[in-house]
């Protein structure tokens, strides 16, 4: 490595250009490198593995409601389980979102207690919005429910 930058910087003094220019270019060559290398060295598979199961596990609960959908009937009279398509791609959203905090949290968070508190707040903040969605617990947003 000290033979080749030694070689650079005798082919820069031997062009005529600046030191300085040479040092900047080093320094950012260095920093794009060692970024790629960073990247590089991230396990994939677990970050794909990760998303995979939010998505499983959002199919799987959207099913419920779609057999309900399916089965009781339209809700058109009062009666029933009635979800318009927004309604499962909003759920979905969410469902999907908790799946991916839960993964996040289960994975990287290394202390046993705080993994529990941030798994926790991930479900309470679900519920929440969730909630909220359903019956407008919260009358300041603009998504209420009722």
């Amino acid at each position: 490595m000290q033979q080749t930058f030694n070689d650079l910087v005798r082919e820069q003094q031997a062009i005529g250009k600046g030191l300085f220019g040479f040092v900047i270019w080093v320094f950012v060559e260095t920093s794009v490198g060692i970024a790629r290398e960073n990247v590089m060295s991230l396990n994939t598979q677990a970050v794909t593995k990760s998303i995979a199961h939010a998505i499983i596990g959002t199919g799987v609960l959207l099913l419920i409601p779609l057999m309900l959908q399916l089965t009781i009937g339209t809700g058109v009279d009062g009666q029933g389980f009635n979800w318009k398509p927004n309604d499962f791609v909003v759920m979905g959203a969410l469902i999907f979102c908790a799946g991916l905090g839960l993964e996040v949290a289960a994975r990287s968070i290394a202390g046993r207690r705080a993994r529990y508190v941030a798994l926790a707040a991930v479900v309470l903040l679900f519920l929440l919005v969730w909630a909220h969605l359903a019956v407008g617990i919260v009358d300041s947003w603009p998504f209420a429910g009722s």
